[in-house]
């Protein structure tokens, strides 16, 4: 390169700095400029030389390119280390949480009694906490259960020597099965109870053993009760409950039936949904309602729904259920139970 010397002024003994803020400095140069003035002795006197230096402004950018792309390459990997450090740390922090979470879902759907993994010393307290609450709710379910055992057996021997007593009216003879009948259902109505700590039962092998007793009960009228639902349909509750509910639906069902019971269930929208109908004569619209109220016994079943049907309305509501008659395409009767689905 040839370089004409720029017109810098620049005193004895100073110095100066040409970039692209520099007002005299030309933007479009390709070097950056030093300028230095120093007086040297000659043969007459004292002369001011100039001296300048030149720096390819090319080689600086890619110096400072380098530089920053480093430095953001470490910014961000620096990031990233932060960005896994947290993640780790507050799944590690979070990991006795999340485990005491699952052992109490487990307690809750009936596959654990009490929990039983070590935790931090912070969560103790509430591991014998909660671990009291389990044992006391089971302790009071299994004496409220033999308490009602025990009254029942009390209440059984003086009705049944009641009822044997030769010479009774029949008036009271009535009066006495009535009063058995009311003891019965209030006492299942008792017992019976939807909680939070029970395991889900699958509904197909309950329904296949209620289908074969009826079977075997109602044999001289032949009937034939189809099963239409998938094998990992479950009902949260007690089986006890659910085979005295689905019994005495399908029993009323095979009262009234002529050939063909439909027994289905399906899960849709947060609700399970179990369906009985028949292909009988059916229930009159205005007999609906009071059926479901008050267990009214109806001229069209000759044994009658009766108590049956109470008790079923009953269990379906203390497992906060809905129950629904209406009319079957087969020509009877269906019944629609109706449990919130919680999984």
């Amino acid at each position: 390169y040839t370089f004409a010397p720029p017109e810098i002024d620049v005193a004895v003994g100073n110095e100066l700095f040409l970039d692209s803020h520099t007002p005299k400095f030309e933007e479009d140069s390709e070097f950056f400029v030093y300028a230095f003035t120093a007086e040297f002795a000659s043969s007459r006197d004292f002369e001011p030389v100039r001296f300048y230096i030149f720096n390819n402004k090319a080689l600086f950018e890619a110096e400072r390119n380098t530089f920053l792309d480093t430095t953001w390459q470490w910014i961000f990997t620096l990031c990233i280390a932060l960005l896994i450090f947290i993640i780790i740390g507050i799944s590690l922090v979070l990991l006795p949480v999340r485990k005491l979470i699952d052992e109490i879902s487990q307690a809750s759907s009936g596959h654990k009694r009490q929990l039983e993994s070590r935790y931090p010393v912070e969560f103790d307290s509430l591991k014998q906490s909660i671990n009291g609450l389990l044992q006391t709710e089971a302790a009071q379910r299994a004496r409220y259960k033999n308490s009602l055992g025990d009254l029942a057996h009390s209440l059984k021997t003086p009705l049944a020597v009641a009822s044997g007593t030769s010479g009774l009216p029949a008036e009271v003879n009535e009066a006495l099965q009535q009063i058995d009948r009311i003891i019965k259902r209030q006492l299942k109505r008792a017992s019976a109870g939807k909680s939070g700590w029970q395991h889900a039962i699958d509904i197909l092998p309950v329904l296949y053993k209620l289908a074969d007793a009826m079977d075997k009960v109602y044999q001289d009228k032949a009937l034939t009760i189809e099963l239409e639902m998938d094998e990992d349909t479950q009902f949260k509750g007690d089986e006890t409950d659910f085979m005295e509910l689905c019994g005495n639906l399908l029993d009323n069902a095979c009262k009234a039936a002529n050939n063909k019971i439909i027994v289905s269930a399906s899960k849709c929208a947060g609700w399970l949904t179990i369906k009985v109908e028949d292909d009988g004569p059916g229930i009159p619209d205005d007999k609906k309602v009071l059926l479901l109220e008050r267990g009214t016994r109806l001229d069209t079943y000759t044994e009658g729904h009766g108590i049956g049907m109470a008790l079923a309305a009953d269990l379906v509501s203390i497992y906060e259920g809905r129950m629904l008659i209406e009319d079957s395409s087969l020509g009877g009767a269906r019944i629609v139970i109706q449990f919130p689905n919680h999984e």
